[in-house]
C-alpha cells in the first residue's frame, strides 16, 4: 500500500519542481519503485513545502487512502506535480487543465518520472470535462476554483466520483482581510496586458458555506483552515533564503493560528486557505448526478 501521507519536508527548503528530472539516476530501476527515487522526493518537497498550500495539500492527500490501483481526476492540474505524485503512489491519473502549455509540461514530467503510462492529460474546462460519470475513486483540486464557475465545477467534481469516492480540495477562501486587501490592490495596479489578463481570469473565491453544501452527499467530511495571522508573516518565510529567524517567526505564527482556529471556530471564516476531504460519496447522490449527465461520453476525451 502506498500513500502520500507520511513524507515530511526536507530541511533544505523547497527545490524547483524539475531539479531532479534530468538527473542520470532518475530512471526505472529493476525491482525499485520509482516512488523511492530522487525525483519523487523532489516532487514531494515542491508540493508539501510550499508555504501557502503545502500543509493543506498534505492534509488532503493523507485522506486519499491507498492510491494503489485507484482512478484519480486532478482538476486544474497545471504542470502536473500532484498528478505525477499520485501516479508514483500507484494511481491512474487523468489531469484536466485549460492551458495546453501546462499540459505539455505535465506530460513531460510524467514521462520523465516513468509514469507516463499511468497519466493522461486532457485539454478541457474542469466545469465541462466530458470525463465519464462515476468513474473515479478520487477527485483532487488545488487552487483552481477561483478561475471557474464554482457551482458548475463542484457539480462536475461530484459527478465524476464513483460511489464511496473521495473529493479532496485545497482552495483559496474569500474573506481573509489581509489577502482581500492584497487582491484589491493587485486589481488596481494591474497595468500590463498580462497582469490584466490574470486579474480578469479570477471569477471569485469559494466560501465555507459553499463547501458545507456538499457535505450531505458524503459519509464524512474533514476540514482544516490555514493562515489567519500568518498572512502577515508568510512573506518572511517565502523570502527567507535559508535564514532561520524569519522561518522560525513564521512557524510560530502558524502555530498560533492553529490554536486560534481550534479555540474560535468562527475565525475559520477569515482564513486564507482551506483543505477539505469529503469521503464516501453516497450512492443516492451518485445516481441523481449520473442520471442528469447521461448524455456524456463513456470514455475520457483526449487532447
Amino acid at each position: 500500500m502506498r500513500s502520500l501521507s507520511s513524507s515530511a519536508p526536507h530541511a533544505g527548503g523547497t527545490p524547483h519542481l524539475y531539479d531532479s528530472v534530468s538527473s542520470p539516476d532518475v530512471h526505472r530501476t529493476e525491482g525499485v519503485s520509482p516512488y523511492s527515487q530522487p525525483v519523487a522526493r523532489s516532487l514531494e518537497d515542491a508540493v508539501f513545502s510550499d508555504p501557502i498550500h503545502g500543509e493543506a495539500a498534505r492534509f488532503c492527500l493523507s485522506r486519499a487512502g491507498s492510491l494503489e490501483g485507484a482512478a484519480v481526476a486532478d482538476m486544474g492540474c497545471g504542470e502536473g506535480p500532484v498528478s505525477v505524485l499520485m501516479a508514483l503512489a500507484g494511481a491512474t491519473v487523468v489531469g484536466v487543465d485549460v492551458a495546453a502549455d501546462r499540459l505539455r509540461k505535465a506530460a513531460a514530467l510524467a514521462d520523465a518520472c516513468g509514469v507516463g503510462d499511468r497519466c493522461e492529460f486532457v485539454h478541457a474546462r474542469a466545469e465541462q470535462s466530458a470525463l465519464p460519470s462515476a468513474a473515479f475513486d478520487a477527485v483532487f483540486s488545488k487552487s483552481a476554483l477561483q478561475y471557474m464557475d464554482r457551482g458548475r465545477a463542484l457539480e462536475e467534481y461530484v459527478r465524476l466520483l464513483a460511489p464511496g469516492g473521495r473529493l479532496l480540495m485545497v482552495e483559496n477562501l474569500a474573506r481573509s482581510p489581509v489577502v482581500s486587501a492584497f487582491r484589491g490592490l493587485r486589481k488596481l495596479k494591474a497595468r500590463s496586458p498580462k497582469q490584466r489578463e490574470y486579474v480578469d481570469s479570477i471569477r471569485g473565491y469559494v466560501t465555507l458555506a459553499e463547501l458545507d453544501s456538499l457535505a450531505s452527499m458524503f459519509t464524512t467530511t474533514e476540514r482544516r483552515t490555514y493562515h489567519l495571522l500568518r498572512t502577515l508573516t508568510i512573506g518572511l518565510h517565502m523570502g527567507a533564503n535559508g535564514q532561520w529567524l524569519p522561518r522560525a517567526l513564521d512557524s510560530a505564527v502558524a502555530s498560533i493560528d492553529s490554536r486560534i482556529f481550534r479555540a474560535l471556530p468562527g475565525s475559520e471564516q477569515l482564513a486564507w486557505i482551506v483543505a477539505v476531504a469529503y469521503c464516501g460519496r453516497k450512492e443516492t447522490s451518485c445516481a441523481r448526478s449520473c442520471r442528469s449527465t447521461s448524455t456524456l461520453p463513456t470514455r475520457p476525451a483526449r487532447s
